[in-house]
């Protein structure tokens, strides 16, 4: 029974440890994603507040920069297929 133990606690620290490895990777590659987003969406609102128009490529460049940003966090990254039409 002992044995028996000790591998089912070597296994979940596996999978923590696991789990701490991909919520780094996540925070990291989507955190710069989405900081990217917000910054480009906080110069688009500056120029609409200017009187400057807001042209359709650079919303279009938000709608991708977020849908790459939900591929990366998507846990079936091999698809190209999200879902999201433009």
């Amino acid at each position: 029974m002992t044995e028996r133990r000790d591998l089912e606690w070597a296994l979940i620290e596996v999978a923590e440890r696991e789990q701490r490895r991909i919520g780094r990777d996540l925070h990291d590659g989507l955190g710069a994603h989405l900081t990217g987003v917000a910054m480009l969406c906080r110069t688009l609102v500056r120029r609409a507040e200017n009187g400057k128009p807001v042209t359709p490529a650079a919303l279009s460049e938000v709608a991708d920069l977020v849908q790459a940003s939900y591929r990366k966090a998507s846990p079936r990254r091999g698809r190209t297929r999200t879902g999201w039409t433009r």
